[in-house]
């Protein structure tokens, strides 16, 4: 996650990857504001030490939203979307910038009761009930950007730090394992029509 956020390989010495500019202090250095929200407890993975906060408006994850644990890595993902849309709504008139962090779709891949379209006796079935449910969340939140008339003006990019083995290679997780189970990792982009030039496009699917 902090590789994404800065840009940085993992692979790099800590002094270098501890020094670097996250991507909101870019945004902040061009007066956008800016936000950083997680259904995570940050302390868990010691995101929090990571995390400059200097340069984010708002700042809310699982430890300081007063929300109980859902999962064990944080709290329901609804509470994260809920609290977007209402930042979302207060900067719709400026230009910001912002990041969101799920935990839904990692193991034990928990999810309310009414999202349980698949079975729960099998782990896959457990899977495909998290992403439903994240799927769920997505639709919720483009919902409420549409009715504020933000899918004309903003850029969306959904991307992950890694994928998730399901018994492949007698692994569930993606923690031990470097098979392309866990490696290989989804990124879509929504750009509304007219809001980059072509050169600009060209260069984001050539990368």
């Amino acid at each position: 996650v902090p590789a994404i956020l800065n840009g940085i390989g993992p692979y790099q010495d800590k002094e270098t990857m501890f020094s670097q500019p996250l991507i909101w202090e870019y945004a902040k250095a061009l007066n956008y504001n800016t936000f950083f929200l997680s259904s995570h407890q940050l302390s868990m993975f010691a995101f929090d030490d990571f995390y400059d906060k200097s340069a984010l408006d708002y700042y809310y994850h699982q430890e300081i939203s007063g929300n109980p644990l859902f999962n064990e890595l944080g709290m329901d993902d609804k509470f994260a979307t809920e609290q977007l849309s209402k930042k979302l709504s207060e900067f719709k008139n400026d230009r910001f910038f912002g990041v969101i962090q799920y935990n839904t779709t990692h193991y034990p891949y928990t999810v309310p009761e009414e999202f349980m379209k698949w079975g729960d006796e099998k782990i896959m079935d457990n899977y495909f009930n998290a992403m439903y449910y994240q799927d769920q969340l997505l639709k919720r939140l483009i919902t409420h950007m549409e009715k504020e008339n933000l899918m004309s003006n903003t850029i969306i990019i959904c991307v992950s730090d890694h994928s998730e083995a399901i018994n492949e290679h007698k692994n569930i997780g993606h923690l031990e394992t470097n098979y392309i189970e866990t490696l290989d990792i989804p990124m879509m982009m929504y750009v509304p029509n007219g809001l980059l030039k072509s050169e600009e496009l060209n260069n984001l699917k050539s990368n």
